[in-house]
Protein backbone atom coordinates (compact mmCIF):
# COMPACT_ATOMS: atom_id res chain seq x y z
CA UNK A 1 0.00 0.00 0.00
CA UNK A 2 1.40 3.38 -0.96
CA UNK A 3 1.70 6.36 1.34
CA UNK A 4 -1.06 8.20 -0.53
CA UNK A 5 -3.43 5.25 -0.07
CA UNK A 6 -2.59 5.05 3.62
CA UNK A 7 -3.14 8.79 4.12
CA UNK A 8 -6.46 8.56 2.30
CA UNK A 9 -7.57 5.64 4.50
CA UNK A 10 -6.58 7.57 7.62
CA UNK A 11 -8.48 10.63 6.40
CA UNK A 12 -11.61 8.55 5.77
CA UNK A 13 -11.29 6.80 9.13
CA UNK A 14 -10.99 10.21 10.80
CA UNK A 15 -14.21 11.30 9.09
CA UNK A 16 -15.95 8.10 10.17
CA UNK A 17 -14.90 8.58 13.78
CA UNK A 18 -16.06 12.20 13.78
CA UNK A 19 -19.40 11.26 12.20
CA UNK A 20 -19.76 8.45 14.75
CA UNK A 21 -19.68 10.97 17.60
CA UNK A 22 -22.18 13.20 15.82
CA UNK A 23 -24.47 10.23 15.13
CA UNK A 24 -24.55 9.33 18.82
CA UNK A 25 -25.90 12.79 19.55
CA UNK A 26 -28.59 12.39 16.88
CA UNK A 27 -29.50 8.91 18.14
CA UNK A 28 -29.84 10.13 21.72
CA UNK A 29 -32.19 12.86 20.47
CA UNK A 30 -34.00 10.45 18.09
CA UNK A 31 -33.02 12.65 15.14
CA UNK A 32 -32.01 11.61 11.62
CA UNK A 33 -32.20 7.90 12.44
CA UNK A 34 -32.69 6.67 8.88
CA UNK A 35 -29.94 8.95 7.57
CA UNK A 36 -27.63 7.78 10.34
CA UNK A 37 -28.44 4.15 9.57
CA UNK A 38 -27.57 4.61 5.89
CA UNK A 39 -24.30 6.36 6.74
CA UNK A 40 -23.27 3.82 9.34
CA UNK A 41 -24.01 0.93 6.98
CA UNK A 42 -21.77 2.58 4.36
CA UNK A 43 -19.03 3.10 6.96
CA UNK A 44 -19.23 -0.49 8.24
CA UNK A 45 -18.83 -1.77 4.68
CA UNK A 46 -15.82 0.49 4.14
CA UNK A 47 -14.10 -0.55 7.38
CA UNK A 48 -14.85 -4.23 6.69
CA UNK A 49 -13.11 -3.81 3.33
CA UNK A 50 -10.10 -2.25 5.04
CA UNK A 51 -9.97 -5.13 7.51
CA UNK A 52 -10.06 -7.70 4.71
CA UNK A 53 -7.37 -5.86 2.73
CA UNK A 54 -5.08 -5.44 5.74
CA UNK A 55 -5.63 -9.04 6.79
CA UNK A 56 -4.67 -10.21 3.27
CA UNK A 57 -1.48 -8.13 3.57
CA UNK A 58 -0.83 -9.64 7.01
CA UNK A 59 -1.06 -6.20 8.65
CA UNK A 60 -2.49 -5.47 12.09
CA UNK A 61 -6.27 -4.98 12.05
CA UNK A 62 -6.94 -4.50 15.77
CA UNK A 63 -7.86 -0.81 15.63
CA UNK A 64 -10.01 -1.36 12.53
CA UNK A 65 -11.87 -4.21 14.21
CA UNK A 66 -12.54 -1.99 17.24
CA UNK A 67 -13.95 0.74 14.98
CA UNK A 68 -16.11 -1.80 13.13
CA UNK A 69 -17.42 -3.20 16.41
CA UNK A 70 -18.37 0.26 17.68
CA UNK A 71 -20.11 1.05 14.41
CA UNK A 72 -22.01 -2.25 14.57
CA UNK A 73 -23.05 -1.47 18.14
CA UNK A 74 -24.44 1.91 17.09
CA UNK A 75 -26.13 0.34 14.06
CA UNK A 76 -27.95 -2.09 16.34
CA UNK A 77 -29.12 0.72 18.61
CA UNK A 78 -30.36 2.74 15.64
CA UNK A 79 -32.31 -0.27 14.33
CA UNK A 80 -33.90 -0.75 17.77
CA UNK A 81 -34.92 2.92 17.91
CA UNK A 82 -36.36 2.81 14.38
CA UNK A 83 -38.34 -0.34 15.19
CA UNK A 84 -39.68 1.10 18.43
CA UNK A 85 -40.72 4.36 16.74
CA UNK A 86 -42.69 2.50 14.05
CA UNK A 87 -44.33 0.02 16.44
Amino acid sequence: MGNADHRNEQKILGRIIQEYAEMWADVILDKNLVKSLLEITRDINYVDGLIARRHAQKLNTDSYVKIANQLARLEKIIWEKIKSSTA
